[in-house]
Formats: C-alpha cells, structure tokens, sequence
C-alpha cells in the first residue's frame, strides 16, 4: 500500500547528511487509491463549449421627451453559484432602491479615497470582507498616516496581506507602519537603491537600482508590482508577521538593519553607503565561509548573501524557528531558516526577493528578480539554476515541484528555470463541456530518497476549467481534484504521470459527477410600452480568483483579479424574480452574457418592479467586481408640437414572427428616417428604409423567411424618433 502525506506546517530546511529538511508534522498519510494513467494523453483538450459574447447592440440617446427620474450608482460584488440584485426600481413610486451595494464604514471609505486609483479597487474589496470593527481599525490606521509618502505603502498591505492575519487577535496593525515607514528610513542610507514616488491620482512607489550592464553602469527602475509584492510585504514565507516579544519587540524590517550580536556582523555596517553596485547581472558563487571578509568593493547583493551566511554558521539545531529575528539571533539552521533569513534581509536592503519552494526534494532557497524574470538566489550563489541541486545543472536530485510564493498566498510554478521539465495540463468541465472554474488541483510525488509521498504542488483552474503545470523529470506525479460539484480522488491520489519525459506534454480531463448551474431561462422581448425607460450601464472590471496556499498556518487567502469580469446580465419582474430565487425556471429581458461591460436600455413593459440582476451562476468559484448606474427615466407626454404623443412611436407586430410582420413609426416633421435591422451581434442585416419621409404615420413590411430563428433588433431614427425595438423570428 502506498501513501501521500499531507503537509500542515512546515518549514523546510537543507537536507544535510541524515539531518531532515522538513520542521513540521508531516500528518497522517493518505491513501493511494489508484492509477489513472491511461487517462493521461499527449494530445491537447480542444474546449468546444464557448459562451456567445453578443457584440453591442446599437445604442441610443434617449429621445428629448423622456426626462430623467433618479440615477444612483453602486458597487458590489458578483457571488459564485449565485446572482446579486443591486438595485430594483419600483415604477408605481418611480423609485430605484439600491440592495447589494458594497458599504464601508465611514473611515475605511476616508481611507479608500486617499488611496491610489490603482489600487483602490482591491481596497474595497478587502474592506468588504473585514467587519465594520476591523474596517474602523485598518481605515483609522491608514487615515492617521494620510499625507506621509509611505501612504501607498502602508495602504498596499491591508489590502494584500491576508485577511486571516489581519482579522487574527495575535496581529498588531502597527507593525504596517514599522514596515512601510522602514522602508523609506532605510533608503536614505544605501547608495545603490533610490525609492522613487511618482504623483497624481494614480500615484504610486518603485525603486530603482545601480548596476553594471557590460561595461556600463546604469540605473534601472523595476515595475511597480514587483516593488509592492517583493519589496514592501512584511511575510517572506510561512511566519506569522510578529513584532510581539516573541521576536523581540520589533519587527524584522528594523530588527535585522540594527541587530548587533557579539561576534556576529551588522548588516547596517557591512551594507553601508560605500556599496555603490546593487549586482551586474552574472551568475555569481561566493563560497560558504561562516566567517567572510566585508569590503565596500562588493556587490549588495554578495553582502546580502555572505551576511546571511555569516549569522547562520552552524546547522540546525533545537526549536527550527520560522521568524526571521529568531533565527538570526539564534544563529543556526538549514536551508529553511537560511531562505527566510535571506530573503527578509534583502527586502531589509530594498532588494526584490522571494520565497522558492521544493518541497518533495527537501530543499528551499530564494530567487531575486530582475530584467523581467526570477533567477535563483542562495547564499553561496546567485542566478544559479544549480540551487535546486537538481541532476540537470550537475546536482544529486530529479527536482519534481518547484513553486515559489507570493505572500498573499498565491503560487506559481518554477521549475523550468532549475530543471527539464514536461507540462501537465488539467481540465475540468461538466458533462456538458463547460469549464469548472477553480477547481481546486493537488499534484503529489515522492520525496527525495523515500518512497513516501508528498503534496508538491496545488493550483486553481482559470475560467476555462484549465490549469497548466511545470514539472520535472524522471520523475512520478499523482492527482487529487475538488470542485463544488465532486472530487477526482474522493478517498485519496490517482497516479497519473509514469517516469515523466522532459519536453513531453500531458494532458488529463475529468468532468465532476454533478453539472455546473445552468439556469433555465427564457428570454422574451421588451413590451412596447414606453411611458418608463430603464437604462443600465455597468463595468465589470474583473473576476477574482480566489485560493489559498497550503503551507502558512494560518493559510493566507488571496483574490487574483483576472482582467474583464465574465457575469451574466438580465431583467425580471417580480414573479420572475422569485422563481429566479427559487431556482426555478423564470422568463427575463435584456440577457447579455459574459460581457466585461454593458449598456443597456428597456422599455418597461407594465408597472411592476424590475429587478436588475447580475448573475455568478455558471461560476463555482470565481467572484466578479462590478461597477454600475442605474436610472430610470420618464415620458414627458407631449411631442414638439404640443400636442399629446401615443405612448408607441415605433411598434413591431406581430411579434415574434414567422414569415412576415409590420413595422409602425410616426415621425413628428419631414426629414430623412432610417431604419435599420440588426442581428444579436450588432451586425447590419438590412436596411429597410433610408429616404425623405413626410410628418406621419408609416407602415414598412418586412419578410421574415430568410432570416434565421432568433432574436434581432430594429433602430428607427427621424424626426422625433429614435427608438429600438426587439424582434423575434421563430421557425
């Protein structure tokens, strides 16, 4: 029998000699239950399900004799396996009332608008799913800092960190502006880094860096995420962000710049403003002397290294702490201890580093980014695809998963740059062919020099159902997949992949036993009363992803925005509202799906309320960001002349139809009148009348018999008109 063992808490280290990498409770192990290899094919899925993303229809101005009622405007959030009503307009009170409308408190909101635009949205977001006593803690917070240059800073980390550490009892919020405000304290004391602050309202930090090109020496800006994600976060791994007594009363961002232990060097002495060079860019190998010598000559980089070095000499010993301060102060440890430290120092020294992970060969290190990817980083080392160890690069191990982590905890994978690698791709749809969004994908190997397994690596399927790995060779990999609607793998991992081959491409599906939502709706045509307009218009920035990772305790949880949010849109009433809840099957006007943005204008066809829904339903996990405005609008009841106009200027009957129907219009003084029929699509079908017409009333046939089953639409534009109409075709 065979086992995976799960991993609850870990911290890993160097495997040196006998000594274990892994700090941590490895859990009970889990069974095997399979092999579905057979299943794996080297043939890519070809996904034939696919939304019909109708282009957008022909738009129009209101006409002059309709006056606007109320507008309002809101912000909400779009729930998974669910829809969201934000606003209902009642037109017996010709009210609109606003439901879902994401609040903040007062001072979260101060916060929010003090923010930069950029990030404002993931702002709101994190304050939406705080408390209101947490929105007041983290919103006085920033507010008490507003106008200090480190305000982005400071802002960038409520919104990122976690919201398992900042709702967490343990967690002082002080600590934000000890890491914020230690950046810009340090700056002034290293040469070979600027922090750079650009203005305006989307204003934003980065840093900028000194360094040799060739012959040349140079300043390069890095982009601003990486300064955010990799400079500024106050996590580097698996530790809880601490500046309690339990690490010394500070945080490590000051802890490490002053730390002064006897015999031991200071890295605000040995990284002073005499180093001018933050690296050149080569592969560089320094060594793994414990006691280096330090000159101003040397590259930051190469200090940062030999420091780390130089404050741990001695292997893992007693307690395996995973807090930066207490390993540097306790002065032992593996590869575990020596990532963390590394990695905090460098962010100590304005430098971008983060966390990598090989959790199956017992081995973690770093990796520094620079000139647009990540390179590997350890003590001894620099731009090294030899940190992993693996057999590639003249190492000892077939590396199997590679990942590195951002700390807010998402993770992508990394093992191209330390190792051949095959692809693994899995997709998961329903038994209809469509995707099943983040699904959640465990892959599995065995450890280095043991046959027992362990949980490598872990992602979430992207919109299409589909998530693509990095794996290396020679090696054996094992599935495990949960969704809402089923699980791959219900009492343990399927094998999947034998002796993976370098360059080979594998390709799994699996479909869950339950079908993704599909709610049973028809869409019918607006009726042809026009006394009340309702116009909609609405962004939908982004879909958020969310997941977590699976090593931190508390685990952090994370929401990706991937760009051009994917809800559906429609209209009902409020006995089509109702059965929409109910989960029955209801009739709806005005449908769009899966548009990023909309606009949307319906003639209320009697006087009951309109509910305006966005709808999540077809996701499982994917939330969606939306921004919307709603208002209602009102005939005035009289035409240009005075006199009293019918409450239809346009009107298509019959409607639907099958072979033939009459389109009736009344423009109000001569001139040219167009008429114009369009397909879903917003494509030209016909034009059906572009000509001088005289004041009056107009009758156009128009024969239906080569048009296809469908929904279309009909633009009337003249004197005193301009109106669409709906028209469907059935056969």
């Amino acid at each position: 029998m065979r086992y995976i063992a799960l991993i609850l808490i870990c911290s890993i280290a160097f495997a040196e000699d006998d000594l274990r990498g892994m700090t941590g409770d490895l859990g009970d192990p889990v069974e095997v239950v399979g092999s579905s290899v057979h299943l794996v094919t080297s043939i890519p899925s070809w996904l034939t399900w696919q939304l019909e993303t109708p282009e957008s229809v022909p738009v129009f101005d209101p006409p002059a004799e309709y006056e606007i009622v109320e507008t309002l405007a809101c912000r909400f959030i779009v729930p998974d396996m669910d829809g969201v009503c934000p606003a209902v307009v009642s037109l017996s009170s010709e009210t609109i009332e606003v439901n879902a409308e994401i609040v903040l408190t007062s001072l979260a909101q101060q916060s929010v608008d003090l923010a930069p635009e950029w990030l404002q949205s993931h702002l709101i977001w994190k304050y939406s799913i705080l408390s209101e006593s947490n929105q007041d803690r983290y919103g006085a917070l920033l507010l008490a800092h507003q106008g200090q240059q480190y305000y982005d800073e400071l802002a960038f980390t409520v919104a990122y960190l976690s919201w398992t550490i900042l709702v967490n009892t343990y967690f002082d919020e002080t600590l934000l502006v000890d890491n914020a405000q230690g950046v810009y304290d340090t700056d002034p004391f290293l040469s070979y880094v600027n922090v750079k602050d650009y203005g305006g309202t989307d204003y934003y930090s980065t840093t900028e860096y000194n360094t040799v090109v060739g012959t040349d020496t140079i300043w390069v800006e890095i982009p601003k995420d990486i300064y955010y994600h990799f400079v500024v976060m106050p996590k580097v791994s698996d530790e809880r962000p601490l500046n309690d007594a339990t690490v010394y009363d500070e945080f490590w961002r000051q802890y490490l710049w002053d730390m002064d232990d006897p015999g031991f060097p200071v890295l605000n002495e040995v990284l002073n403003e005499n180093v001018l060079v933050f690296w050149d860019e080569q592969m560089r190998s320094w060594g793994w002397s414990t006691t280096p010598v330090f000159t101003d000559s040397l590259q930051a980089v190469e200090i940062i290294s030999k420091w780390t070095r130089a404050t741990i000499p001695d292997g893992a010993t007693g307690n395996r702490p995973i807090q930066p301060n207490v390993i540097a102060h306790e002065h032992n440890g593996n590869c575990g201890e020596t990532q963390d430290l590394l990695c905090a120092s460098a962010r100590v020294a304005l430098i971008p580093a983060a966390c990598t992970m090989d959790i199956n060969e017992d081995h973690v290190w770093c990796e520094i980014w620079w000139d647009g990817q990540w390179r590997g980083w350890y003590v001894d080392t620099i731009n090294n695809p030899n940190c992993a160890y693996d057999k590639d690069h003249g190492g000892s191990k077939d590396c199997s998963c590679i990942w590195t982590w951002r700390n807010d905890g998402f993770t992508w994978d990394d093992a191209a740059f330390y190792s051949q690698t095959c692809t693994f791709t899995v997709t998961v749809t329903d038994s209809l062919g469509v995707p099943v969004d983040n699904a959640i994908v465990l892959i599995a190997s065995e450890g280095w020099q043991t046959t027992t397994l362990y949980l490598g690596t872990f992602g979430e399927t992207d919109r299409n159902g589909q998530i693509t790995f990095d794996l290396g060779d020679n090696q054996n990999y094992y599935l495990r997949i949960i969704t809402e609607l089923g699980i791959f793998g219900s009492s343990g991992y399927e094998e999947v992949i034998v002796n993976s081959i370098p360059g080979q491409s594998y390709y799994f599906d699996w479909s869950p036993p339950d079908p993704m939502p599909e709610l049973e709706l028809t869409e019918i045509p607006e009726g042809s009363w026009t006394k009340y307009l309702i116009q909609v218009n609405y962004d939908l920035p982004a879909d958020l992803m969310n997941g977590r990772d699976n090593y931190a305790a508390p685990s952090s949880y994370y929401a990706e925005p991937l760009e051009d949010g994917t809800a559906d849109f429609f209209i009902v009433d409020s006995a089509n509202w109702d059965l929409y809840q109910a989960g029955d099957a209801f009739d709806c006007y005005e449908l769009i799906q899966g548009q990023s943005a909309g606009e949307v204008w319906f003639y209320a066809p009697h006087t009951d309320d309109w509910y305006l829904v966005f709808s999540g339903d077809r996701h499982q996990g994917l939330q969606t960001y939306a921004d919307a405005e709603f208002t209602l609008w009102e005939h005035d009841g009289t035409g240009i002349g005075g006199s009293v106009v019918p409450d239809l200027r346009a009107a298509i009957c019959p409607n639907p139809c099958m072979n033939q129907t009459s389109l009736s219009f009344i423009t109000s003084a001569p001139g040219i009148t167009e008429v114009v029929l369009y397909d879903i699509h917003g494509r030209v079908v016909e034009t059906l009348c572009d000509e001088l017409l005289e004041a009056g009333s107009h009758n156009l046939n128009l024969e239906t018999t080569t048009l296809s089953a469908g929904l279309y639409f009909v633009k009337f534009n003249g004197e005193g008109l301009n109106s669409i109409r709906s028209l469907t075709v059935l056969r």
